[in-house]
């Protein structure tokens, strides 16, 4: 969904992060011994590289629309859900400011 809803550079930034964030998580669960989390994210890694060709014709078909203005754009969160709900205690959808 990153990839997809997106501006290119504003993904060209979190995309990355996305993923060493992955990769962090991906190496601690390996040194607790969660072996089955350690999968878990390496499935989600091999399903992301391998859906490259599709989630790109996504992006591009969901960008145009935005800029016929098919979709609005004012309904796609521009901040992270993540930082909004662990930092700012934010627990409900209703409680995002768009």
């Amino acid at each position: 969904m990153l990839e997809k809803n997106l501006h290119l550079i504003d993904a060209l930034f979190v995309i990355p992060v996305r993923l060493l964030f992955d990769l962090i998580s991906a190496i601690i669960y390996l040194i607790k011994g969660n072996l089955g989390d350690f999968i878990a994210v390496l499935k989600a890694h091999m399903v992301f590289w391998l859906k490259q060709p599709k989630w790109i014709k996504k992006r591009i078909k969901t960008q145009k629309n935005i800029k016929r203005k098919k979709i609005n754009s004012n309904i796609i969160f521009r901040k992270s859900i993540v930082i909004e709900h662990f930092i700012f205690g934010k627990k409900r959808f209703s409680e995002l400011k768009f």
